[in-house]
C-alpha cells in the first residue's frame, strides 16, 4: 500500500499539484501579456513621419506592379462598393486577430503541452521581428495613401467598435504607420502551422482555410500591401521551423522515460 496512507483526502493531497499547475499557468499568463505589452509599445515609437512611410509604401507598389500582385486598389474598391462583404471583412479585421490566436494558443497549452513551449516560442519569436522591422522600416497602409484605395473598416465604423482611421498619423497606442510586416496574416499562419501540427487530421485543414481568409481580409480593407502579407508568413514560417526543430532535437537528445520504467520508490 502507498505511504500517502488510508483515509486521507485525495483531494488535500493533490493540493501541491494544483498550485503546480496554477503557477504555470498564470507564468505564461504573464509572458503573453508581457509581449503583447511590448508588442503596443514598440508599434507606438516607431517613426510617425507619414511622408517617410508613404515613400516606403509607394516603393511597395512600384515593386508589386513589376510583379503583377498590386491587388489593394481594386479589392478595397470591391469591399467598399458592397457593405455586404466589406462589413464581415471589418469584423473578422478587428476581432479574430486576437480571439483566433489567442484561443489556438490555450488549445495548445491544455491539450498539447508537451509541443506547447515551441509553438508558444514561435509566435514570440516572430512578433519579436516584426517589432524590429516596424521600428527600422515604418509603411504606410493602402488606406492611407488615399485614392484608388478605400479604407473599409472607416467605412463600416458605424456598425462596429472601431473607430474611423485617421489621416497621416499614429493614434493612440497603435502606429496606423507599422504596415509592413502583417502580423494579422504572420499569426493566422501560425494558427494554421499550429492546428496542422496537432490538430486530428481531418480538421487540420481548416487552419489554412483561416490564414487564406485573412490574408484576403487584410488587402480587402486596405490595410495591408501584398508584400506586407508575404514577409509576415516568411517571419512566421522560419520561426516556426526553427522552434519545431528544436524541439524535436531536445526531444531525441533527451528520450522520455516511459512510465512502466519508473521504479517504485514507496511502497
Amino acid at each position: 500500500m502507498s505511504s500517502v496512507g488510508k483515509g486521507l483526502d485525495p483531494r488535500v493531497v493533490d493540493v501541491p499539484g494544483k498550485r503546480a499547475k496554477l503557477k504555470a499557468a498564470g507564468k505564461e499568463i504573464a509572458i503573453l501579456a508581457l509581449l503583447y505589452w511590448g508588442y503596443s509599445i514598440v508599434r507606438s515609437l516607431a517613426d510617425g513621419s507619414f511622408n517617410n512611410a508613404a515613400a516606403v509604401a509607394r516603393e511597395i507598389v512600384r515593386i508589386e506592379s513589376w510583379f503583377g500582385i498590386d491587388f489593394e486598389g481594386a479589392a478595397s474598391q470591391f469591399a467598399s462598393a458592397h457593405t455586404w462583404l466589406g462589413l464581415p471583412m471589418s469584423y473578422w479585421y478587428s476581432s479574430l486577430h486576437f480571439i483566433v490566436t489567442g484561443g489556438v494558443l490555450a488549445w495548445a497549452y491544455v491539450r498539447h503541452k508537451p509541443s506547447y513551449q515551441a509553438v508558444r516560442n514561435a509566435i514570440i519569436g516572430a512578433t519579436c521581428v516584426a517589432l524590429v522591422l516596424y521600428l527600422l522600416l515604418p509603411t504606410a497602409p493602402p488606406r492611407l495613401l488615399g485614392a484608388p484605395y478605400h479604407d473599409v473598416l472607416a467605412e463600416t465604423s458605424q456598425w462596429g467598435w472601431w473607430g474611423a482611421a485617421s489621416q497621416g498619423a499614429a493614434v493612440g497606442p497603435s502606429n496606423e504607420l507599422a504596415a509592413f510586416p502583417s502580423m494579422h496574416a504572420g499569426w493566422s499562419l501560425w494558427v494554421a502551422l499550429t492546428v496542422w501540427r496537432l490538430a486530428p487530421k481531418g480538421i487540420r485543414w481548416l487552419g489554412f482555410v483561416y490564414a487564406a481568409g485573412t490574408a484576403t481580409v487584410v488587402v480587402f480593407t486596405g490595410n495591408h500591401w501584398t508584400i506586407d502579407i508575404l514577409a509576415g508568413w516568411a517571419i512566421v514560417g522560419v520561426a516556426f521551423a526553427v522552434c519545431v526543430w528544436v524541439e524535436q532535437k531536445r526531444r531525441v537528445e533527451v528520450p522520455e522515460i516511459p512510465e512502466y520504467a519508473i521504479p517504485e520508490t514507496m511502497a
